[in-house]
């Protein structure tokens, strides 16, 4: 009993080595969050900066120019991450496009400002709802 209790904790401890990716241990989420499926032209876009700054810029992915400068707004306590954020809100802005934010030397994901932004993850969703009954009986 005894042995089969120390082989189960060294193969329970190999496991464990075996998964284990050291390049996951400092893994940082972006300092910048965007959305990332992109905002309508008329909606409220916020963006996250989890770093003290004063400005930020979204800027063209085409020709890196800076639209839109801004300031953040203060600085308060978020629960659900235990951090402390700003917020940038360029909802004024509403031409469409592909952007990234920048604050300070950080820059975000890119994102879309489009009418459209949706039409991909619907087309997706809708595909795989067909192929799931492509073989269903229809009677």
């Amino acid at each position: 009993m005894k042995t089969l209790i120390v082989k189960s904790l060294f193969a329970f401890i190999l496991l464990l080595l075996i998964n284990y990716d050291p390049s996951h241990a400092g893994i940082q989420k972006p300092q910048i969050a965007v959305n990332q499926l992109g905002y309508f032209p008329d909606g409220e876009k916020l963006a996250e900066v989890s770093f003290n700054t004063g400005k930020f810029f979204v800027k063209s992915v085409a020709d890196d120019q800076a639209v839109i400068e801004g300031g953040l707004q203060d600085s308060s306590f978020w629960d659900l991450s235990g951090e402390w954020i700003k917020i940038a809100d360029f909802s004024e802005f509403k031409m469409n496009g592909s952007y990234y934010l920048t604050a300070g030397e950080v820059q975000s994901y890119p994102f879309e400002i489009s009418d459209s932004i949706y039409d991909e993850l619907f087309n997706a969703a809708f595909k795989t709802f067909y192929l799931a009954h492509a073989s269903t009986s229809l009677s």
